[in-house]
Order: C-alpha cells, then sequence, then structure tokens
C-alpha cells in the first residue's frame, strides 16, 4: 500500500483554562491521498477548523494540548513536536491554508502585493518583477478584475469577496501539495465560487494537490469530495463516499445535515405599510487620484443613482457579484458613509443632519455586519459588547435589567446565556455572527441591515436564523435591507429583490417574479448559478 500524503491519527485537542481541560477534538483519524479531495463537514463549533490548525501546528500552544497517541504525519514526517524549522519550511509551501475570515488573516498595513509577494519570496526566491508577474497572474486566476490595480489595494478597500479572493490567490501562489480550504468560498458569490471550485479542480489535476475541504455547504462537498467525514462535538461520527453518504446516511446526526436548508416563505407583504426608509438615486463615488499632488482623474461609481423604499414587515433582497455595490447601498442608507441623493428614515428626510441630530434615530437603525470577528471587540465580553448599545441609548434602567435584555437576546439566536461571560476569539465562526445579531437585535430597531449574516453559518443555523429573522420580522414588524450572495436564504426572506451589478441595479422585482422570470441576462446567469452550480462552471457570467 503507497504512503498516504496526510495521515491523522487519533488526534485529540484540549484547551487548557484556570477551569480546567476542555475537549474540542476527540479521536479523529483520517487520511489523505495525493491528488484526493477529503471534505470535513458538521456544524459551527464541531472542531473542524480546531482540526485543520493542528495539522499545521497553528493552534495556541501550550493553552492548547495533543494528548498522548495524537499524530498528524505528512509525507511520513510526524508534525506534531516538529521543530520550528520543520514547520516553516512546511507551512505556506508543502501545505497551503484557506482561512475562513480573510479580513482578520490578512495585514492590514500591506498592500495585496506585498501580502502575496511576501510567500513567492520566503519558499521560491523570486526576483521582486517575478514576484509581481506571478501575482498578477494569481490574481486573475482567481477572478479579480482590474489585477494591476489592485497590486495597490489594501485590505480594508476590498469587498469581503475579493478579500477571500486574496487569500485564495496566497495560498495557491507555491502550488503546495495539500492545500487545506477552510470555508473558501463562503463570502463568494454564486458565478465566483462555481470559478473558484473549478480553478481547485484544475490545479489538482495540473499539480496532483490534495485538499482538505472543510465547509458547510453540502453541494459543494458533494461536486468537490472523493471522500466525506462528517464531524459533531469533536468526533467524526460518519465517513465514506458522497454517494453513500448524501444516499444512505446512516448516523442521525448526518441525516439532520442533509435535511437542514433555508425553507419557507417570506411573511405576506402588507403593500400599505409605512415606508420605513428610502433613498433616491443615491450616489457614492470614490475619487481615483493620480500623481504627485493627488489630484482627482476619475471615480469608482459604486453606488451609481439607486433608488429603494423599504416598508415595515417587509425585507429587501439586494444580490449581485462581490464588489458590486451592495454594502456600500446599505452603508450609505444608514448614513455611515457619505453619498449623494435623498434619503429619509420613518419619512423624515437624515441626508443632511448632522452626527448629533442622527444619533437619537442610530438605535433604530441597525446593521449586521459582513464580518464578525472583525466587528467585535476582542476584549469585551459578549455582555458587555451587547450591553454597550443598551448603555448609549439608555435602554434598561438599571445593571439588571440590562442583563435580563442580554441574557433574552442571547436565548433568541440560540446561544447558551452563560456564554455572556465568555469572549469572541472562544467562540466559532457562527457562534460570532449570531453574537452580532443578537447586539443589533437587542436595540429593538425598526430598519436592519442585514450584510450576509448567514455566509459564515453552516446550513442547520442558517435554517435557524432565517427563522428567527422571520420571528423577529413578525413580532417587532421590522424592515430589512438584506445583502447575500446566498440566493436560497434570500428566496427564503425577501419580498422583491434588487440585482446589482457595478453600482447599478440592472433589475428589480419581486422575488415571485426574479426567481420565477429573471429577465436580465446577469440574472438569469446568477438564478442558474445558484441552483445549478455546474451550470457555470465554464464561465456563464464574464467577470
Amino acid at each position: 500500500m503507497t504512503t498516504p500524503l496526510l495521515s491523522v491519527r487519533n488526534l485529540g485537542v484540549e484547551f487548557r483554562g484556570a477551569g480546567g481541560a476542555t475537549a474540542a477534538v476527540r479521536g479523529t483519524s483520517f487520511e489523505i491521498e495525493k491528488g484526493k479531495t477529503l471534505a470535513l463537514v458538521g456544524e459551527s463549533g464541531s472542531g473542524k477548523s480546531v482540526t485543520a490548525l493542528s495539522i499545521l501546528q497553528l493552534l495556541p500552544y501550550p493553552l492548547a494540548q495533543h494528548p498522548a497517541g495524537s499524530s498528524v504525519k505528512f509525507n511520513g514526517e510526524e508534525l506534531i513536536g516538529a521543530d520550528k524549522r520543520a514547520l516553516r519550511r512546511v507551512r505556506g509551501n508543502e501545505i497551503s491554508m484557506i482561512f475562513q475570515e480573510p479580513m482578520t488573516s490578512l495585514n492590514p498595513l500591506h498592500s495585496v502585493e506585498k501580502q502575496i509577494n511576501e510567500t513567492l519570496f520566503l519558499h521560491k526566491g523570486m526576483s521582486k518583477t517575478a514576484a509581481r508577474n506571478r501575482t498578477l497572474e494569481l490574481l486573475e486566476l482567481v477572478g479579480i478584475r482590474d489585477a494591476e490595480q489592485r497590486l495597490t489595494a489594501y485590505p480594508h478597500e476590498l469587498s469581503g469577496g475579493q478579500r477571500q479572493r486574496v487569500m485564495i490567490a496566497m495560498a495557491l501562489a507555491n502550488e503546495p501539495d495539500l492545500l487545506i480550504a477552510d470555508e473558501p468560498t463562503t463570502a463568494l458569490d454564486v458565478t465566483i465560487q462555481a470559478q473558484i471550485l473549478k480553478l481547485l479542480k484544475e490545479l489538482q489535476q495540473k499539480l496532483g494537490m490534495a485538499m482538505l475541504l472543510i465547509t458547510h455547504d453540502l453541494g459543494i462537498v458533494r461536486k468537490m469530495a472523493d471522500h466525506i467525514c462528517v464531524m459533531t462535538e469533536g468526533e467524526i461520527v460518519e465517513a465514506g463516499p458522497p454517494d453513500a453518504i448524501f444516499e444512505n446516511p446512516q448516523h442521525a446526526y448526518t441525516q439532520k445535515l442533509l435535511a437542514a436548508e433555508p425553507k419557507g416563505d417570506p411573511l405576506p407583504a402588507d403593500l400599505s405599510a409605512p415606508v420605513i426608509m428610502s433613498g433616491n438615486d443615491i450616489k457614492v463615488h470614490f475619487p481615483i487620484k493620480k500623481g504627485l499632488l493627488k489630484r482627482t482623474v476619475d471615480y469608482v461609481r459604486a453606488v451609481d443613482g439607486i433608488s429603494v423604499s423599504v416598508r415595515a414587515g417587509h425585507t429587501i433582497g439586494v444580490v449581485g457579484e462581490s464588489g458590486s455595490g451592495k454594502t456600500t447601498l446599505g452603508m450609505a442608507l444608514l448614513r455611515l458613509i457619505g453619498s449623494n441623493g435623498n434619503i429619509a428614515f420613518n419619512g423624515r428626510e437624515i441626508q443632511g443632519l448632522g452626527s448629533g441630530e442622527l444619533r437619537p434615530l442610530r438605535r433604530e437603525m441597525q446593521v449586521v455586519f459582513q464580518d464578525p470577528f472583525g466587528s467585535l471587540s476582542p476584549r469585551l465580553s459578549i455582555g458587555q459588547i451587547i450591553e454597550e448599545g443598551l448603555k448609549i441609548h439608555e435602554l434598561g434602567g438599571s445593571e439588571d435589567e440590562r442583563e435580563a435584555l442580554i441574557i433574552e437576546a442571547l436565548q433568541e439566536v440560540g446561544l447558551d446565556p452563560e456564554s455572556r461571560h465568555r469572549y469572541p476569539h472562544e467562540f466559532s465562526g457562527g457562534q460570532r455572527q449570531r453574537v452580532a445579531i443578537a447586539r443589533a437585535m437587542v436595540l429593538k430597531p425598526r430598519f436592519v441591515v442585514l450584510d450576509e449574516p448567514t455566509s459564515a453559518l453552516d446550513m442547520s443555523v442558517q435554517a435557524q436564523i432565517v427563522d428567527l429573522l422571520r420571528d423577529l420580522q413578525a413580532k417587532h414588524n421590522l424592515a430589512y435591507l438584506f445583502i447575500s450572495h446566498d440566493l436560497k436564504v434570500v428566496r427564503a426572506l425577501a419580498d422583491e429583490v434588487i440585482v446589482m451589478r457595478d453600482g447599478k441595479v440592472v433589475e428589480q422585482a419581486t422575488a415571485e417574479e426574479i426567481f420565477n422570470a429573471p429577465q436580465n441576462p446577469y440574472t438569469q446567469a446568477l438564478i442558474k448559478a445558484a441552483f445549478d452550480l455546474e451550470a457555470v462552471e465554464g464561465g456563464v457570467v464574464s467577470m
């Protein structure tokens, strides 16, 4: 028998603190052969990412410990306990990793070019010119338009999907033997998902690259994986080839995962409901400055003349490819970035209001950001994070009343109230997103911008969050602007859909019209991509 490229045997991970040891992974074993893909699936907090980080020895040691008997062998070499020199040789060269949260993985002080070049200089010894050419090639491969202009961009200047593509480019730079992909398409729109998956498949065939794919998207697993391991509570409960897992799941947990998908229909829309938030001819143009005097030579038209009205109890879904201007539109309506055009909240024009005049309205206008780790302060406990808004807006007359509101908010989003004493780094990506939703909802707002609120969540939790958002909307008559690349979630929530591309609206209609009879070719391609991922593997949509 041939030696597997990666062999994980009886892997355990314990996190040790003042209260004792907590087992995050228990007795996990699997193998990956050269050129093959193993998918590790399970809910948030099941131990998937901790297992992946153990392979590269990236856990916070000595806080994290591997019990005796744990083994991770790569090409026959033991990585647990390996010296720093051996690990430096392996990391980023022989094994690369795409992390789940690109904003926290990319250095905010370095340009895109510098960050990708770093691994090329370190492992390949390339010249500056050769590294620049290779970086351009990689950015084009992962679907970033105007790649040369993006070389000097910093992470905060990119959309969530663009940052994820930069992470993928960095991971593929040295053509690794093993690629660990931790939710590699989470922040990407469906058309780019298909292109990225096609790219990974092609590189696999070309390089004989193996892949450990960590994802909650079972559609991706079915198309990409040669073998699947289903994980829950730190243990692998079922393993096998895709056909066996999908067609005849044996374990109750696997059956639950396969049955989980956002379902149901939006709440019946009351067309006579009052308009809570409206924008007319909204424009957000960012200047492009060049030359010694940094004169403005052109503008990036992120949002270019868009009008939208959101009624109480209604949900407007905003969809489009990464960088189309979806988030910028939401931030403009909330007056979190400057814009031109008329913006009215609850019938009152707010475009010209100063920060002091806006502040009393802020409680009623909330946002759930795309990247929960970046938007949650690492220095505050979960309880303090949720309480912050209550204090600012003077809700809850006493500490006990505020604590009761915090407990209620955590319960509404499916978190243990005792978790209010913990910190963001102690939670999985999906759990952090639920904290972000609780922070917004605790203030009982009237209008909420939901910027990819389910992108970091596994399927079963997505379904729970969709149900939760519907329940909250029905209870409080909330108006939602729901920004997402996941059209299945949009279909379950939205009454009306706006399709954006390059800052403009390409189609705007009721959700029923958009999903059942899209008129614009771009909308048709998005719908086809969302519900038949293979249909765009050749690139139906020109990026």
